[in-house]
């Protein structure tokens, strides 16, 4: 499963990165929307999701903190949604998600959390101090950002 927080119409979004199954190309689909679109396909008679509307979230997530926050559960969530879109791509008509989707390449990749709560600080500030020390029991991790600045 691939995640992604990126840029779409000056707004930062979260979104679940699949490969079209048709052409192979890249697509970032954001919960939300992609919800409600297939939310709405659902409720109509010719649907063939009209008995078994598809909902993954009450509340999708929106951000990559929030979703990190819901934990396993949310993880399980991603992962239903992720199998359906695969399935969904791959059989219906990909109109019926357009505007909850953008191309890879048409969008601004972000980091993954731009903005963590806790940073950690490597004692010696590099992982060969430990890389070269095999019998090392423990390494002096020390917590920084916004989060440590808040303890003091």
């Amino acid at each position: 499963m691939k995640l992604a927080t990126f840029d779409a119409h000056g707004a930062e979004r979260l979104g679940l990165v699949l490969a079209h199954p048709l052409t192979g190309e890249e697509w970032v689909f954001e919960p939300g929307p992609s919800q409600m679109r297939l939310a709405e396909y659902a409720k109509r008679g010719t649907s063939p999701y009209v008995a078994t509307r598809p909902v993954f979230w009450e509340s999708p997530p929106t951000s990559m903190i929030g979703f990190l926050e819901s934990g396993a559960d949310g993880m399980a969530r991603m992962r239903r949604f992720q199998d359906f879109l695969l399935s969904f791509l791959a059989k219906n008509d990909t109109f019926i998600l357009l505007g909850a989707g953008h191309r890879v390449a048409e969008v601004k990749l972000r980091a993954p959390i731009p903005r963590p709560r806790l940073i950690f600080g490597l004692v010696q500030n590099s992982p060969t101090a430990w890389r070269h020390v095999p019998d090392r029991q423990h390494l002096n991790v020390f917590p920084q950002g916004i989060n440590a600045h808040r303890a003091r």
